[in-house]
């Protein structure tokens, strides 16, 4: 071990080499897993670094696992073995270029989501994905890796589908380039050069290789923006009315809540947080001041208007022109006749916040968090929430004994998926990434609970029968890391395929294993 500390410090330089176990435990915990120490975190600043992390962990036979902003709960960089390297990206952060002429960015991976929107926000620009909820610490790298959906999915889709190129190092220590930037004398303007190369690290949580640079899209941000909000009597009429309006691609985000996640996320909001996100909203728009002071109203009032007992949908919709916007408007409005709208707060105070804190990732009065989620085909949606309805009515008794919540989000991707999202919460000890990114007043705040390992051992099993629900119905997931069933869903060619393309990529299997169920061994 001492060996392999100097010849990681030789590359690294002091500062770049974690040891200290308080810090291991951080990094080597995400929002629900909390692992094993790694035995280093390294924190390379070059492609060049990472190449040579690539050598001695060949050399040593160390498991590699790259970590981006840790905002995720699946596992995906959470090991219980001993002998592994782990990679936090998040120096290597830069905007490498912004082509203004082409529309596309060169960004490095350990870059937040929130950090490139700023800076294309200098030219009127942004990616058609902007980013996941945790965007001020999710890592684009990261977040390709996983896979992730929210803001501009609703017309956009998911992460991946505003990717050009990848450029990553993998296991053998090359520096693989995918799409047209693969080839000789090509700027990476465009992902297809012959067979898709791209897709093949995207959503692969870090198995097929390190990311060290993303090619993303961008595209001008529209001028016109709107938003509302309505709340439903019955479950069916909320599914129904979203499925409607992302078929027509009217939103560029929507979002479903049931009566129990709305009443936690009303709670979780300052008042004061909601009027500074409604009055950036505001300031986007070039609004008066005039405009200003009704926004603060606006988010003053916004936490009294929905009914305690029911489902509301909150749409953010944009476009390039105010006939346009309104078009939309009218056709969602018409869409939503079976229920009734409401103050628009909630989308406002979003868009104008646009990155949730760390404290989205607990509950209102400071409970452990956890959830899971499935696609599913747009006529899927009714029937899929009913039978996750039902997981829960059947463990009701225990989840009110033990303190658990659940709560479901639902939100659209495209025109083709709707996903399904149940959120829980219970009394339980605070996890390392909480602690991390929560502030010290805000913990304060909320009540400090003893470990409950029978209510930790009930949500697992909640977890995992909401996940045999949903793939009983041909769901597809995001974060599959070690959460979710992967390889043995896949029928046999499409599975020996990724296995034959692991071993190739990752011939001894240092690259994250385990995750996906790929192992160490790929025979």
């Amino acid at each position: 071990m001492k060996v392999l500390q100097e010849q990681l410090v030789d590359v690294l330089g002091p500062e770049g080499v974690t040891t200290d176990p308080e810090r291991l435990r951080y990094y080597s915990s995400d929002i629900y897993y909390v692992g094993q120490n790694c035995d280093y975190v390294l924190h390379p600043k070059s492609v060049k670094q990472l190449v040579d992390l690539v050598e001695i962990a060949n050399a040593t036979g160390a498991a590699l696992v790259p970590r981006g902003g840790g905002a995720s709960y699946t596992g995906g960089f959470v090991l219980d073995q001993a002998g592994t390297l782990l990679v936090d990206m998040s120096r290597m952060n830069q905007v490498v270029e912004i082509d203004r002429e082409s529309m596309y960015v060169v960004v490095e991976a350990g870059c937040t989501w929130e950090s490139l929107d700023g800076m294309l926000s200098v030219d009127g620009l942004r990616t058609p994905f902007w980013g996941p909820f945790s965007g001020s610490i999710a890592t684009i790298g990261g977040t390709l890796s996983q896979n992730a959906a929210f803001w501009g999915s609703a017309t956009a889709g998911l992460a991946s589908d505003s990717v050009l190129g990848l450029e990553v190092v993998i296991a053998t220590g090359e520096v693989l380039r995918t799409g047209v930037w693969a080839a000789r004398n090509a700027e990476p303007f465009l992902r297809y050069f012959g067979p898709d190369t791209t897709g093949l690290f995207l959503g692969d949580c870090g198995a097929m290789g390190i990311k060290s640079r993303v090619v993303l899209r961008v595209e001008r941000r529209p001028e016109h923006f709107g938003f509302a909000s309505f709340q439903f009597e019955h479950r069916s009429e909320l599914s129904s009315s979203m499925t409607e309006i992302a078929r027509r691609g009217l939103a560029v985000s929507q979002f479903g809540l049931d009566p129990t996640l709305q009443a936690q996320r009303i709670r979780r909001v300052p008042v004061r947080e909601a009027a500074e996100a409604v009055v950036e909203t505001v300031k986007r728009s070039k609004g008066a001041a005039s405009a200003i002071a009704s926004a603060i109203g606006v988010a003053v009032r916004g936490r009294r208007f929905l009914s305690e007992d029911a489902f509301s949908l909150h749409v953010t919709l944009e476009d390039r022109g105010p006939v346009g916007l309104a078009a939309r408007m009218d056709q969602i409005c018409e869409i939503c006749e079976s229920g009734t709208q409401v103050a628009d707060s909630v989308p406002r105070l979003l868009y104008g916040k646009r990155w949730a804190s760390a404290t989205a990732a607990m509950g209102p009065e400071g409970q452990r968090w956890v959830s899971v989620h499935g696609l599913v085909p747009l006529q899927q949606a009714d029937p899929c929430w009913e039978s996750v309805n039902e997981v829960f009515a059947k463990g009701q008794d225990n989840m009110d004994l033990h303190g658990v919540e659940a709560g479901v989000m639902v939100s659209t991707v495209s025109t083709t998926a709707f996903l399904l999202e149940v959120v829980f919460t219970w009394p339980g000890e605070r996890v390392p990434f909480i602690t991390e990114h929560v502030s010290a007043r805000r913990l304060e705040a909320n009540e400090i609970f003893d470990p409950d390992p029978q209510a930790d051992a009930l949500v697992l099993g909640l977890r995992e029968s909401v996940i045999s629900e949903l793939d009983s119905r041909g769901a597809s997931h995001l974060q599959i890391g070690r959460s979710y069933p992967f390889l043995e869903r896949l029928d046999a060619p499409a599975g020996d395929l990724l296995v034959a393309i692991k071993r190739v990529l990752d011939p001894e299997g240092i690259m994250n294993p385990g995750v996906l169920g790929l192992g160490r061994t790929t025979s």
